[in-house]
């Protein structure tokens, strides 16, 4: 009998900690997204307010991507050796830094430095986040990471909507200074993590040649470039399309912006929450993301405000039933790996090589043909990206 209680004893400390461990990386990503989904509404508004055309700034959202594909690899390295802790401790660091950049840019260069910051924000971030997440619990990885990243778009709507509320009071700059304060909150949560990958060996530049030089399967590549087609719409619609046509073609105001992004957000929590709260199979995920992902793109088009905000719902929703395709397949790839980090940030070499080209093809389109094809290239690749992971990746025993 005293072995039992002993045993119901250990079982419920487990289970205690991995709640807890669940909760903290749950504050991490919720409190990360607000800040950063802020900062998303906030940085392209302020380019147009200093007079920075669409194609620069296309040029200038790309400096990310190539900051991203060098560094979240650095990063996830270091962090495979070392342990998450002070990887997510310097991606609070680097937020600051970041905005006190934005508040002060006045020009493209200053832009570019800003987003440069933001790319290994985003690079401290993503090299441990689904690492931290996978390692919660290892066999409902892909269900924990589709329900947090679902919470992680509820941080992004009240992001946006209170920064859209704050700017009908306050400038830009002030807005901010007020994100920076919300800041300081990611070094708390990061203090808490528990380095769960920590190994012994000290970091040799061996570390960074091996694992490129690692033999994987052919369809860890076939995955890979599967994945990587949803940089298309995943790296432009929210942080540069939508934004530049509600300021550019519907003609709304900066608190506007803030409220449909918000809508959108908002949407798209609830569509993944219901997807992994119903336990929808996959097909009628990967129909629904169709549906509501890709085909309102082709009625935004001549619309007012009103309109426009109901079809950016309708993407919202398509795009959070998508998430959830996007993270089981990750987790499906790499939960498995002896060096999650590491694996995750060569699965997405593609992805980012693609977000890249996209931003900057994307600003010159725009200002070349206006955004109509830029739609409809979205909804089609939105839909190609969500039957191909289905076929090569979901269905995969």
């Amino acid at each position: 009998m005293a072995i039992l209680n002993s045993n119901n004893t250990i079982s419920n400390t487990k289970s205690s900690t991995k709640n807890n461990d669940f909760s903290n990386a749950l504050a991490i990503n919720f409190t990360h997204t607000l800040i950063a989904s802020a900062v998303g509404v906030l940085v392209p508004l302020y380019m147009l307010q200093k007079d920075i055309q669409v194609e620069k700034i296309g040029m200038i959202f790309a400096v990310l991507s190539v900051v991203m594909l060098i560094f979240r690899y650095i990063f996830a390295v270091v962090a495979d050796i070392i342990g998450t802790r002070l990887i997510f401790l310097l991606s609070s660091i680097t937020h600051v830094i970041t905005i006190v950049i934005y508040m002060f840019a006045t020009q493209p260069l200053h832009f570019s430095i800003g987003k440069t910051f933001e790319g290994l924000r985003a690079s401290t971030f993503w090299a441990v986040n689904r690492t931290e997440i996978y390692n919660i619990a290892k066999t409902n990885a892909g269900k924990n990471a589709s329900l947090i990243s679902s919470l992680r778009m509820f941080g992004a709507f009240l992001g946006r909507a209170i920064i859209g509320i704050v700017l009908l009071f306050i400038t830009i700059e002030n807005a901010f200074l007020a994100v920076i304060i919300i800041s300081t909150l990611l070094f708390f949560y990061s203090l808490k993590i528990k380095n769960h990958t920590k190994q012994s060996e000290k970091i040799k530049l061996n570390n960074f040649i091996s694992p490129l030089r690692k033999k994987r399967a052919g369809s860890f590549w076939i995955d890979s470039v599967v994945l990587s087609i949803n940089a298309f719409y995943e790296a432009s619609v929210v942080p540069l399309i939508l934004p530049i046509y509600l300021i550019t073609i519907v003609k709304v105001s900066a608190a506007e912006v803030g409220i449909a992004l918000a809508l959108y957000s908002i949407a798209y929590t609830v569509a993944g929450f219901l997807a992994i709260r119903k336990n929808l199979s996959m097909h009628k995920v990967v129909y629904a993301t169709i549906m509501f992902g890709a085909l309102p793109f082709l009625l935004l088009v001549n619309v007012d405000f009103i309109p426009s905000l109901f079809i950016i719902m309708l993407l919202g929703v398509g795009a959070g039933f998508g998430n959830v395709i996007d993270e089981t397949s990750m987790a499906k790839v790499v939960k498995k790996s002896s060096a999650v980090s590491t694996d995750i940030s060569v699965l997405v070499v593609p992805y980012r090589i693609i977000e890249f080209i996209t931003l900057i093809v994307f600003g010159f389109a725009v200002a070349m043909f206006g955004f109509y094809p830029i739609f409809i290239f979205l909804g089609i690749s939105m839909a190609a990206y969500s039957i191909l992971a289905w076929k090569y990746i979901l269905n995969k025993n």
